[in-house]
């Protein structure tokens, strides 16, 4: 999918430049995609990534967005903890 090789070229970029707030964007845009394409795993795994950076001391103002992509995908996966 397009979509998908674009967010991880723009990851990449954003890993290399150090940025937590843009690249808890990016790794988030890669779950959305994967959400989009019904692959829900990996959606789950994106957004535990994205809440992972995002809950680091500079970066916690997505932690709410990155908490609520991830319950929503917990939800179709009907892995409700």
């Amino acid at each position: 999918m397009e979509a998908a090789k674009y967010v991880e070229q723009a990851r990449a970029i954003f890993e290399a430049a150090g940025g937590p707030y843009n690249l808890t964007r990016a790794i988030q845009y890669g779950g959305s995609v994967a959400f989009s394409s019904g692959t829900y795993q990996d959606a789950v795994r994106s957004f535990e990534q994205a809440l992972s950076v995002a809950q680091t001391p500079a970066n916690r103002q997505l932690e709410d967005t990155q908490v609520l992509d991830l319950g929503g995908a917990r939800l179709d996966l009907r892995q409700r903890r």
